[in-house]
Parts: structure tokens; C-alpha cells; sequence
């Protein structure tokens, strides 16, 4: 093969795969970034017994820590607040909207009863390491997705990295 023809098949291959990983990319279906479970989410399900007044209940008592319901934070200040304040770890939990394990993680093993279970111990950290650098250098993130658990006063008691399924994910959780 000529040296032109080889070029020509290598820029051919390229341009296949730069095709092939925008699809993938744009068809994720969460164009807005990370979702766990309907948080964030405007098509949240309202059970049909529920008058609205009760909905508005609810939600003004949000801060209050419930035993059934997951206590989150959108930023690590604002985690490391909650976690004094309910007095309980943080979980943190990295991605990218382009890490697939982390699709994966998500739609399976954060989305698992039994693992949203377990995590009601925890505040819950959401950060895409895209948006976020500063929180995502401090802890000094490598690879993805990647875990964290740090306590109220910012220091780290448990580090973990790539996919985990629930079984595994539950496993690591207990600290």
C-alpha cells in the first residue's frame, strides 16, 4: 500500500470512530448531567393518594433528616454542612457524562432498592468532575467512576473506583 492510501484509511478510521462516539455521547438521554434516581428530575411520579397540600408538606420539610428519604447536597460545602448537621458521612460519588461505567453505575447499582437503602446512611454527593475541578482535584480523582466517603470535618475514611455492582457496591459501603 501506498503511503497516501494508508493515510487516507487512517483518517477514514478516525473520522468512524470521532462518528461513532458523538452518537453514543449524544444519545445518553440525560443531556443535563447525572441523575440518581428522580432527583432533579421534572417527570417525577406523584402517587395518586397524595393531595397536593401533602406535596407541599413534604417538600418544605426536605431538610429534615426522614429514614426513608436520602438527604443530599449539590456541593461539598454545602455536604460537609449537612453531614454536621445530620450527623452523618458523606458519600461522593465522581463522573462524566461521557464515562460510561458511570451510565452504568448509575442506572443499576445507585438505582438498586437495596443500595438506595444503605445509602439513606449517607449524604449524598453527586459531582460531575467536568463542572466541578476544584472538588474533583481536592480529592484527587483518577479514574471513573470513583467514591469517596468523608466525614463531617472533611476528612477522607474510604476511597474506591470503577463499576460495582450492588452486592459489591453495598459491601464497600460499610465502613
Amino acid at each position: 500500500m501506498s503511503k497516501t492510501t494508508k493515510m487516507m484509511m487512517m483518517i477514514a478510521g478516525v473520522l468512524f470512530f470521532v462518528i461513532i462516539i458523538g452518537v453514543n455521547i449524544g444519545n445518553r438521554g440525560d443531556k443535563d448531567g447525572w441523575r440518581f434516581g428522580n432527583w432533579g428530575n421534572e417527570n417525577v411520579e406523584v402517587p395518586e393518594n397524595v393531595a397536593p397540600n401533602d406535596i407541599n408538606e413534604e417538600a418544605e420539610a426536605d431538610d429534615e433528616p426522614q429514614p426513608d428519604k436520602q438527604v443530599t447536597a449539590s456541593t461539598y460545602e454545602e455536604g460537609l454542612e449537612k453531614a454536621k448537621e445530620h450527623d452523618m458521612p458523606i458519600l461522593i460519588v465522581f463522573h462524566a457524562n461521557w464515562c460510561g461505567w458511570c451510565t452504568k453505575m448509575k442506572e443499576t447499582t445507585l438505582s438498586d432498592k437495596a443500595v438506595e437503602e444503605v445509602m439513606r446512611s449517607y449524604v449524598f454527593l453527586s459531582v460531575d468532575t467536568q463542572e466541578d475541578k476544584k472538588t474533583t482535584g481536592k480529592f484527587k480523582v483518577r479514574g471513573l467512576p470513583s467514591y469517596t466517603i468523608v466525614d463531617g470535618e472533611g476528612e477522607t475514611l474510604k476511597k474506591g473506583r470503577g463499576y460495582k455492582d450492588a452486592e459489591a457496591f453495598i459491601e464497600w459501603l460499610e465502613i
